[in-house]
């Protein structure tokens, strides 16, 4: 069984890959662990010098938190407690670290859709349902969209979830434009007017 190993798993592996800490995408637990202290291990200053601008997906301000992603995939995919995926350290990771499917950049909100969608490619995400050995994992939350189902079909409650997100997301948009207006700048309605509003005071114009 292989997995794919999206958003941060790429990040990370392929920042690792780009400052030369590995040759090329790291095949085992033991080598993300390695190139890991490696990295926490370098002065700031000259990980800021060397480093800065030599990967994409690592800007500036993300830098000095890679160090941190390091141990937190080797946790991630090491740990068998229930936190992690249990991959042991030695053996070579069935993982492929990808970006993209089909030419679409993978994140976290088309991740929950494909969850919610197409059941039959849960195994298959790191992130999503499954642990190395294939044992179901709990999922978090007790929404129906969360559970792991398994069907071939798109069905009428694909749909009702479908018009859920497409129904929240409008919502959200006009929640964000209703605030929006209520919190920007205010502007007096009448010549000579004053108004008080969060704080900000618009003074009177002066009479001629």
């Amino acid at each position: 069984m292989r997995f794919l190993g999206l958003s941060l798993l790429h990040h990370l592996t392929n920042f690792m890959v780009s400052v030369h800490h590995v040759e090329t995408l790291p095949k085992s637990l033991r080598e993300i662990d390695a190139a890991g202290r490696q990295l926490c291990h370098l002065p700031w200053k000259k990980v800021e010098k060397e480093f800065a601008g030599r990967d994409a997906n690592t800007p500036a301000d993300r830098l000095q938190g890679r160090c941190f992603d390091s141990a937190l995939v080797v946790a991630l995919l090491s740990r068998s407690d229930g936190l992690g995926y249990g991959f042991e350290t030695d053996r070579e990771l069935p993982i492929t670290f990808v970006e993209k499917m089909h030419g679409l950049e993978v994140d976290w909100a088309l991740g929950a859709a494909i969850s919610s969608m197409e059941p039959k490619m849960l195994p298959y995400l790191v992130g999503l349902s499954s642990t190395a050995d294939g044992t179901k994992t709990q999922r978090f939350g007790p929404r129906r969209s969360l559970q792991l189902r398994r069907k071939n079909r798109w069905t009428r409650e694909d749909t009702e979830e479908l018009d859920y997100v497409v129904v929240g997301g409008a919502i959200f948009l006009l929640l964000a434009l209703a605030l929006y207006q209520i919190f920007r700048r205010p502007k007096p309605l009448f010549k000579g007017q004053t108004n008080s509003y969060l704080g900000r005071a618009i003074p009177r114009a002066r009479a001629r």
